[in-house]
C-alpha cells in the first residue's frame, strides 16, 4: 500500500505574516503541500479554481470578499475542494454562515498559541474522512436561523 499523496492546500489571508507562519507549520509535517497563497478573496477564487486544490484554508474576516463570499462563489464554480475557514471568533452565527457557504470545518484562530491548522488539514484530504470534533461542538449549540453575521 502507498502512502498517500500530499494534500494540496491553498492560503487565502490577508496577513502576509499568519499566511507564512501557517504555510511554515503546515508544511513542517511533509504531507502537506501549500501550492498558492492569496491576499484577498477575489485572488484566491481565481487560484481555487486554476489549482483546484484539495483544501483551502481560509480567514473569514478580509476586506473586500469575506470568508462566506469565498465559499459561496467556490460552491457555485463547483471547484473541488474543501474549505476550512478560520477566525478570531468563535460565534456560532459565523459558523453557521460559514458551513451553510459550503465549508467543510472552521476553526478559531488562536492568538499566543501554536495553531491545530495542520492536523485539521491532513483529515479533509479526499482520501481521509470526518469532520473536527470542536467543529461539530460548536455547531450544535448554534442558531439555525442560518442569518450572516
Amino acid at each position: 500500500m502507498s502512502a498517500l499523496p500530499p494534500v494540496r492546500t491553498v492560503l487565502i489571508d490577508d496577513h502576509p505574516a499568519l499566511r507564512a507562519g501557517v504555510r511554515g507549520v503546515l508544511e513542517q509535517s511533509g504531507r502537506i503541500d501549500v501550492v498558492g497563497e492569496a491576499s484577498d478573496g477575489e485572488e484566491g477564487v481565481e487560484l481555487c479554481v486554476r489549482l483546484e486544490p484539495n483544501v483551502v484554508l481560509l480567514d473569514m474576516e478580509m476586506p473586500g470578499m469575506d470568508g462566506i463570499a469565498v465559499a459561496e462563489r467556490l460552491r457555485e464554480l463547483s471547484v473541488p475542494t474543501r474549505v476550512l475557514a478560520y477566525s478570531a471568533y468563535d460565534d456560532a452565527a459565523y459558523v453557521t454562515a460559514m458551513l451553510q457557504a459550503g465549508a467543510a470545518g472552521y476553526g478559531r484562530s488562536r492568538r499566543g498559541r501554536r495553531p491545530r491548522r495542520r492536523p485539521v488539514v491532513r483529515q479533509h484530504h479526499p482520501a481521509e474522512s470526518g469532520r473536527d470534533p470542536h467543529l461539530r461542538a460548536r455547531t450544535r449549540r448554534g442558531p439555525s436561523d442560518g442569518a450572516r453575521p
